[in-house]
Order: structure tokens, then C-alpha cells, then sequence
């Protein structure tokens, strides 16, 4: 088993001895706090043995079926002896366990003995996990159109001596496997049951529109539902490829078009990949390019991020989401000495832990309350269903709007007729902000006037 656990996700030592002495270091004096993290750790690779015991035995089933081998006793030590290798493998890939040059590399970024402690704490706060992350965008890779490039590698490196025909057979399995995944995302967006994150043409008005109609990024529909596929990575990621492609010729049949959708179609991997990290920094970036506040508001960022990964626990935070009847989100405060970002990073924070700080009801733009459903719905959407689903809210007013925005959004000077969010920097009089039960209720008042008036 400590063959097949490989690197476990807080340590890249390979060497049991090594991982004997990490996993005996004291880390904090605090008696409790040591408890909670070598509970953390333990819970974490016990999770991660049963998926490996399973695949384990497995892929040890599927190569004595493939040799003849009716049982153990049957195997002569050679066999044995592959027959771990190959049952390693498989497991270890199963489940993101397994070492290659991009994990390797991945794992080693800002890690260098040489490297200033400042970058390895921004490395950190950026990517809190390598190998498991890295393996997950490996695998998107592989189980999609564009593993065909790694089945010609691995052919070429057959032909050498380096690889097996059974090695070049599995690459081009994965590659047409993720490729027919590609096509169904392709047909079902084109049939309208698919959606990735839009149109990248679409304005941040649009964007809030969409979900405020029950719109989901990365989800299918099913009947009036949208069903969130986003937790399903990698196997999801070459089917959302495919669903990008259609989103992103939108009917062009020009070379120049596709190569340039092909180049938008890696978003899903990133976004979907764990990677998300690296990807909100990338957005940070575009946001602030040219911006001299773009260096601070980058370190701030990765800071947070860096600082609050320890301050959050994720069952707490499931028990605490269920209890909520209605959909929360943060209230930042105007007058508050801190900025909008930070407030909003450590009420995320707190509400991880039970705490409603700087919380309040989610309210759209007509006014409206979003339920979490029964009791029952909401213990079993926190701790069992791995999905988030939304049902479709639109009216006959947004069809109508819609409609107007849709014929007349490349016209200039045309007013924007779709609904927003309230700004949360409303003054009631001059220097006086709203407190959270204000700006709630007047929230509330606002939005169905303006749904009565439209």
C-alpha cells in the first residue's frame, strides 16, 4: 500500500523512511490543533486507500483474466511481478496518484531550497496542491481530442522500444473515448442542454442575467433543471471542450474562426481542473493590464488565499451551508477599513465555520429570495449529492427582455434593458450607508417595483 499510495498530497518524499519521520513531526504545540491536523491527514489517505484497494484489485483482476490466470497460485514470481507493476499503475492513475513529468514539475514549482521563502508562500497560496491537481489536467488531456498527440508519442516511442503496443492501444482508447465525450458535449449545446460559461462575448450584465435566470456554468438541462457538471472533472472536461467549440464558432465555418475557438477550448480544463487557482490569477491579470494596482491587488489575492487555506473546514462548512434556508452572500461595507475583496474573502471564510459574518439572503435584481429547499434537501445537497442543480426562474418579462437585448445589444448607444444587482455602495444621504437589514429590505422593495413597473 505505500508503493501504491506513491506521493500523499502534503509530501512529495517517496521514500517511506522519509514519510515515517514527516508524519511524526509535531507541527503545533496546541494539543487540539495537532489532533485536527493529523485527523486531517489520516482521514485523507484513508479516503484516498479504499478508491486504490479498489482499483488495485481491479486492474489485478482484469491482467490474470487477459493472461489465462484463473488464480494467485497459478503466477510464477515474473508474473507476479507484472502483474503489481500494471495493477500499480492503474490505481495510482485512477486516482491522480501516479508520477510524470508534468505532476514532477508541477510539485517542485517555488519548492526549490534556493527559492526565497516569499515566492514559495505566493507558489503556495497559488497552488496549495500540485501532484493531485496536475494529474487531474493530465488526465483531461489524455481522455480528449488532443490525447491523439500523446497516442502518436507513444507509438513513436514504441517503434524505439520505450513503450509496449498495449501502451499505444490505451492511449488511442482514451483519446476516442474523450473524443466521443467531445461530440456529445458539441450536439447537446448546439440542442440547447449544454452550457459551459457562455459566449466569451458576453458582458458581465449578461452574465448576471443568465443566472439570475437559473443559468449554471459547466451544466446540462434537464427539463426546467440545470444540473452542474463542474465537480465531475476530469472526465467532464473533453465533453465541456466540446460544448466550447460549438459555443465559440457560433456558426462560422472559416479556418481562422475554428483555430481560434480551438484556442478558447482549453478553458474548461483550466477552470475545471483544480487549476482554478492559476486561472483566477490569469483573470487577475487581464483585469488589471496596464494598471499600476495590478502587482498589490495580485500579491493581495494570492495572500488571502495563502492565509484562509487553514482557516476553513470543509465538513463544518457543509453542516453550516445546510442549516441555511436561503441562499447567502456576502455584504461588503462601504465604510469598512477594509476593502471590498478582503471583506468579502473572510466572510467566505467565516461561513465555513457557522459564523455569518458580513452575510445576508441572496436577493436578485426583481427582488426575489432563492430557497435551499427542506431540511432534508439541504443535508443531502451538503453532504451526499455532488451536483448543484437550479431551476429556471424566468419570466414572460425576461423572454421579452431578452428578445430586446439580443436584436439590439450591437447597437450603439442602445440602453442596457437587462436587470442588475443592487450596488452595495447605495447612500441613503450624503456619507450615510445602508446597514445589512436595509439594504436587504430595501433589496426586496426595489426589485419587485421594478418587475411590476417593467
Amino acid at each position: 500500500m505505500d508503493e501504491i499510495r506513491g506521493d500523499v498530497k502534503y509530501s512529495d518524499s517517496r521514500r517511506i523512511a522519509e514519510k515515517g519521520i514527516q508524519d511524526r513531526r509535531r507541527i503545533f504545540k496546541s494539543r487540539i490543533v495537532e489532533g485536527a491536523r493529523k485527523l486531517t491527514n489520516w482521514a485523507m489517505e484513508a479516503g484516498d486507500d479504499i478508491f486504490l484497494r479498489f482499483n488495485y484489485a481491479d486492474a489485478m483482476a482484469g491482467w490474470m483474466q487477459a493472461h489465462g490466470i484463473k488464480s494467485m497460485s497459478d503466477m510464477t514470481d515474473a508474473q507476479l511481478e507484472s502483474a503489481r507493476a500494471f495493477a500499480t499503475k492503474e490505481a495510482q492513475e485512477a486516482t491522480f496518484h501516479d508520477s510524470n513529468r508534468v505532476s514532477d514539475f508541477v510539485s517542485q514549482l517555488g519548492r526549490s531550497p534556493k527559492t526565497p521563502q516569499s515566492i514559495k508562500t505566493l507558489s503556495e497560496g497559488m497552488l496549495p496542491f500540485r501532484k493531485t491537481p496536475a494529474n487531474v489536467a493530465v488526465r483531461a488531456v489524455e481522455y480528449s481530442p488532443v490525447g491523439l498527440a500523446n497516442t502518436i508519442y507513444t507509438g513513436i516511442q514504441a517503434k524505439k522500444g520505450n513503450a509496449t503496443a498495449a501502451d499505444v492501444i490505451n492511449s488511442a482508447a482514451k483519446s476516442a473515448t474523450g473524443t466521443a465525450l467531445a461530440a456529445a458535449g458539441y450536439f447537446l449545446a448546439a440542442a440547447g442542454r449544454a452550457r459551459t460559461t457562455g459566449d466569451d462575448s458576453e458582458d458581465k450584465k449578461e452574465k448576471y442575467f443568465e443566472q439570475m435566470r437559473g443559468e449554471m456554468d459547466y451544466s446540462i438541462k434537464i427539463g426546467d433543471t440545470s444540473v452542474s457538471l463542474s465537480q465531475f472533472a476530469p472526465t467532464a472536461v473533453p465533453f465541456f471542450m466540446g460544448a466550447k467549440l460549438f459555443e465559440g464558432m457560433d456558426g462560422r465555418v472559416t479556418l481562422d474562426d475554428a483555430l481560434m475557438v480551438l484556442g478558447c477550448i482549453t478553458d474548461p480544463m483550466l477552470e475545471m481542473s483544480m487549476l482554478s487557482g492559476v486561472n483566477d490569477i490569469l483573470n487577475n491579470i487581464a483585469d488589471y493590464s496596464g494598471d499600476a494596482d495590478a502587482i498589490p491587488a495580485l500579491v493581495s489575492q494570492v495572500m488571502q488565499s495563502y492565509f484562509t487555506q487553514g482557516l476553513t473546514n470543509t465538513l463544518i462548512g457543509q453542516l453550516a451551508q445546510a442549516q441555511e434556508e436561503n441562499r447567502k452572500t456576502s455584504y461588503t461595507d462601504p465604510d469598512s477599513f477594509l476593502d471590498a475583496k478582503t471583506q468579502k474573502t473572510l466572510s467566505k471564510a467565516a461561513a465555513k465555520w457557522g459564523i455569518q459574518y458580513d452575510r445576508t439572503d441572496y436577493i436578485d435584481a426583481w427582488g426575489r429570495k432563492q430557497s435551499n429547499g427542506s431540511t432534508a434537501e439541504r443535508y443531502i445537497n451538503a453532504l451526499i449529492n455532488p451536483t448543484y442543480t437550479s431551476k429556471d426562474r424566468s419570466t414572460e418579462v425576461d423572454d421579452e427582455l431578452q428578445r430586446i437585448y439580443a436584436e439590439n445589444r450591437d447597437v450603439d448607444d442602445f440602453p442596457n434593458v437587462l436587470p442588475q444587482s443592487l450596488s452595495r455602495n447605495k447612500e441613503y444621504a450624503p456619507g450615510k450607508h445602508m446597514t445589512v437589514e436595509e439594504y436587504e429590505q430595501y433589496s426586496i422593495a426595489r426589485g419587485q417595483k421594478s418587475l411590476d413597473l417593467v
